[in-house]
């Protein structure tokens, strides 16, 4: 996933580098391009955690963060 959007969100590279192999990384795309993400990590059972949640700085403000996380909500009641 490209990186610029998950370190708007957690400004630690070793943060990202930490959660990433460990999360599922979903994406909101609008003309093609990665727009939006969030990581969904597995903590513990029957929970999950968005630990990055981002919308490109020049389309915030338009929903595209309160979809990803519904999506989220979703996503993670699907899992378990």
């Amino acid at each position: 996933p490209p990186r610029d959007l998950l370190l708007l969100a957690d400004e630690c590279p070793a943060s990202v580098d930490d959660y990433l192999p460990r999360g599922r990384c979903h994406v909101a795309l609008l003309d093609g391009e990665v727009v939006g993400q969030y990581i969904l990590l597995h903590t513990r059972p029957f929970t999950a955690e968005v630990v990055s949640l981002s919308v490109a700085p020049a389309l915030q403000r338009r929903s595209i963060g309160t979809r990803l996380l519904d999506h989220a909500v979703r996503t993670a009641r699907t899992l378990g």
